[in-house]
């Protein structure tokens, strides 16, 4: 039997009044990788933040090494062997791939022994380990988020880590990129570095994890052996009852041209062509990421100098800025909704009437209250909420309450075509639900959708029609009927 690297016993943690960890408990044996997965809010970032001397714990115990420890720092963590990698970057941008993994520690600059050549020489020979074929002098802001991923993986690799606790990182991944984080974990889990591995995404789990602790309120409620890996169980124990994770979509009559996009080219999109149709949901797999952050910046309006010509219900649109974009009949939900999409300093029905306030103010820019109390009235009975409080800020509500009010502000405002990027990326199977059933009922109000992702998953099961992006431009157009022939390997 392997030996026990960590075991945290009956952990709590509150913050004012709130419970987060509830006599929580769990262990990760030597050379394994253990996964843990539970619903947003209930404690998973917590944890892997007392791990990495974040947040101290209110009472329980923490064993490493068969040692009861306190970790009171992100130093303490280190010195002990434990690193965490999670979505917030913790590379020095504008410094070298070289410089980050053997220079900084701890956000400070190390004397080293070790001259220039030895350091490119040792870091030419991590990067060979984690497969990572660039120069040791690459700047750190030039490399994607799995990339520098990596980098933080190779720098945990040479400080000698023990445990590393990978905090919902791959939400966003590629296959590919995903694919070879597995093969990278594997080959160090062979020298027996443990990890603690968090994400929402439980498919991907069941392929990584020699075991799978489920986390429900703040609590350790059953662990999984390889054997016992099924998705609906999982679904099951993380709500707490029976849940059905299935999204089949009503029969809705696609109608007329929309929106026409001809020629589409900015510095990473190249000749882009497609149309959309009224009350179609339509996928752009952006296989290697490449489109998205030009096509939010442009529908954005923070790109003027693009090539191509787009038109909206026959008449031809200029994206000029975000205020014209909106009013035109374009919306836009970024991957980050939450952050992007809402003002969590301002209230609930302040959130909902934000796009529509020109729909709902006289012409003397004067709001009127009817309305407003109305659309407040008609979402929490939408939302099922209990006597919310009406002075409270969105940031104070969970973040279902945020995602319905996020989606239910579009509903209200209708536009004509809803663009969305990456709309499920980490969020639970609670938000995934929410978010397509949003999804439907803006078809049934005559909106159109764009969904821009780098999950097939996601695109396949709510769309009508999916276009493959590759190399910067559209490569192929499946219909629903063929979704099941999409190979993403024909088009690296």
């Amino acid at each position: 039997m392997k030996d026990e690297i960590l075991r945290i016993e009956f952990i709590n943690k509150s913050f004012k009044d709130t419970k987060i960890l509830n006599d929580f408990k769990l262990n990760v044996f030597a050379g394994e990788i253990l996964g843990l997965v539970g619903l947003s809010e209930t404690g998973k970032t917590l944890i892997s933040n007392i791990l990495s001397g974040l947040e101290v714990i209110d009472s329980g115990t923490i064993y490493f090494e068969e040692k009861e420890v306190k970790i009171s720092s992100k130093s303490t963590a280190r010195k002990l062997g434990i690193f965490n990698i999670h979505n917030k970057l913790q590379l020095v941008p504008h410094l070298s791939v070289a410089d980050n993994i053997f220079v900084v520690r701890d956000n400070s600059l190390k004397k080293m022994l070790l001259n220039k050549k030895a350091i490119y020489n040792q870091t030419k020979k991590i990067l060979k380990v984690i497969k990572l074929d660039i120069p040791p002098e690459t700047v750190i802001k030039d490399l994607t988020a799995a990339e520098q991923h990596l980098i933080e993986l190779a720098k945990a690799i040479v400080e000698d880590a023990k445990l590393i606790v990978i905090d919902d990182i791959i939400e966003s991944y590629t296959e590919k990129e995903i694919n070879k984080l597995k093969e990278i974990m594997f080959a160090f889990k062979e020298n027996g570095i443990s990890f603690l591995f968090i994400t929402n995404k439980t498919e991907v789990l069941q392929e990584f994890a020699d075991r799978i602790n489920v986390l429900r309120d703040g609590k350790s409620i059953k662990t999984l052996y390889k054997g016992d890996y099924k998705r609906e169980l999982i679904l099951n124990l993380m709500i707490g009852g029976k849940f059905i994770d299935r999204f089949e979509r009503e029969n809705v009559q696609i109608g007329d041209e929309v929106l026409k996009v001809r020629g589409l080219s900015t510095a990473f999109i190249r000749n882009i062509s497609f149309r959309l149709f009224r009350r179609e949901i339509l996928g752009i797999l952006d296989i290697e990421k490449k489109i998205s952050g030009d096509f939010f910046k442009l529908f954005s309006g923070l790109i003027p100098d693009y090539s191509g010509s787009i038109y909206l219900e026959g008449e031809k649109i200029y994206l000029k800025n975000c205020h014209q974009i909106v009013n035109s009949g374009i919306g836009l939900i970024a991957q980050e909704s939450i952050d992007k999409g809402l003002v969590l300093d301002m209230n609930l029905i302040d959130n909902l009437i934000l796009p529509n306030m020109k729909k709902i103010s006289n012409k003397f820019s004067c709001i009127n209250n009817r309305v407003k109390d109305y659309i407040y009235d008609e979402f929490i009975k939408d939302s099922n909420l209990a006597d919310p409080d009406e002075e409270a800020n969105l940031g104070y509500f969970d973040i279902y309450t945020q995602q319905k009010t996020l989606y239910y502000k579009w509903l209200l405002f209708k536009p004509g075509v809803l663009i969305c990027f990456n709309p499920t990326a980490r969020a639970d199977v609670v938000s995934k639900k929410i978010i397509f059933n949003f999804l439907e009922r803006y078809v049934k109000n005559d909106i159109s959708i764009i969904i821009i992702s780098s999950d097939l998953n996601e695109l396949s099961s709510i769309c009508d029609r999916i276009l493959v992006a590759s190399k910067n431009r559209i490569k192929r157009e499946f219909i629903k009927e063929e979704f099941d022939k999409i190979n993403i390997c024909d088009f690296y």
